[in-house]
């Protein structure tokens, strides 16, 4: 009886009572802290107003002309490469050179491969004369046919390893595979040179312009699709091009694809890695449309702030053609609603700004 109402079992009812009190307080004020830490500022602090231009936003006339940049590479090119390893003897050309289909680029050390040829072709002669001897034999009937037979399949593969000895002295004597100019030199004679790149020819009579398109702008493109062409580099004068190649896939990481416009280079002045504007025409329509600097972008998403009762509210928005530093709000901003026009370090939804109206 006195282990149930004693001293002792007051002691024991008490103690589970105190840490599930302190449980309750500590997860009291976690929740207090989790709520503060989301406002604009805390107790005490004063929160900072931005000063932003804002805007209207209102509809533009768009699409009458597309520019897009891109870069100038050759239509086509080959990097020639040594089948065999060997030195290089002698380099018969220099960048910039023009140069016709099968011309000597580089000669290789051909000294073993010169000998082994003509041992192959002293052992094909004397299989040859071997055999001649052979097929009078026969018809003699001094000689047994089989024996011709095993002379005529020596005879065949002494004619393969002659075919083969040619082709490793043949390939001692690199020759451009295309007409065109030679681009870059990577070998330098009497050093070894194995399975590496030594010589760049291109052909620039076409040259290529190369661009990653924005998902929105590439139905504003279609195979064959003349377009104008300018180079800044050579005076900026537009040139016809058409559109070759328009990509399936993604560029990896982006949601633009790659697209390829050929341009004619008769004249030789258009050189590869030139900046090169494409301007294509196309169907004005209206559409709201915000200047780059309004934006913030990452990883695909867009967003911006729209301004209300001096505080602005951070909104994810779709966006669409891009056209003279502006870009194309397809969703999530309507006409009439005011934007901050340049987004400043820091700001995040629900800041209170003191605003002045954009042109």
């Amino acid at each position: 009886m006195s282990s149930t109402y004693g001293p002792f079992a007051q002691k024991n009812s008490v103690r589970p009572a105190l840490p599930a009190a302190c449980s309750l307080l500590i997860c009291l004020s976690l929740f207090a802290v989790g709520c503060r830490s989301g406002d604009p500022a805390g107790p005490g602090e004063e929160e900072r107003v931005y000063a932003v231009t804002a805007a209207e936003a209102v509809l533009e006339e768009v699409g009458k002309q597309l520019e897009l940049t891109g870069e100038l590479a050759p239509l086509r090119q080959v990097v020639v490469v040594p089948p065999l390893p060997g030195r290089v003897i002698e380099i018969k050309v220099a960048e910039g050179d023009p140069v016709f289909k099968g011309q000597l680029l580089i000669r290789m050390d051909s000294t073993q491969q010169e000998l082994q040829l003509k041992q192959a072709q002293i052992a094909v002669e004397a299989g040859r004369v071997e055999i001649e001897k052979l097929e009078y034999l026969v018809e003699q009937g001094a000689v047994a046919e089989q024996v011709l037979r095993g002379a005529r399949a020596e005879l065949a593969q002494g004619e393969a390893q002659l075919d083969l000895a040619r082709y490793a002295y043949d390939v001692t004597f690199l020759k451009s595979p295309l007409a065109g100019i030679v681009g870059y030199i990577w070998a330098k004679e009497g050093e070894l040179v194995g399975n590496s790149q030594v010589v760049l020819v291109m052909n620039l009579d076409k040259v290529l312009v190369q661009l990653a398109v924005d998902e929105a702008q590439l139905v504003h493109l279609a195979p064959d699709m003349a377009v104008q062409v300018e180079v800044p580099a050579i005076g900026g004068i537009p040139r016809g091009g058409q559109v070759s190649v328009i990509g399936q896939v993604a560029v990896p990481g982006s949601r633009s694809f790659p697209v390829q416009i050929e341009v004619e280079n008769t004249a030789g002045d258009l050189k590869p890695g030139m900046f090169a504007r494409v301007l294509v025409q196309g169907q004005s329509r209206r559409a709201i449309m915000v200047p780059g600097s309004a934006l913030r972008e990452s990883e695909g998403r867009a967003c911006l702030f729209v301004v209300s009762n001096n505080r602005v509210a951070e909104r994810v928005v779709e966006t669409g053609l891009r056209q003279d530093g502006k870009v194309e709000i397809t969703a999530g901003l309507h006409q009439g609603e005011r934007y901050v026009v340049r987004v400043p370090a820091g700001m995040a939804d629900r800041s209170a700004v003191e605003i002045s109206e954009g042109e």
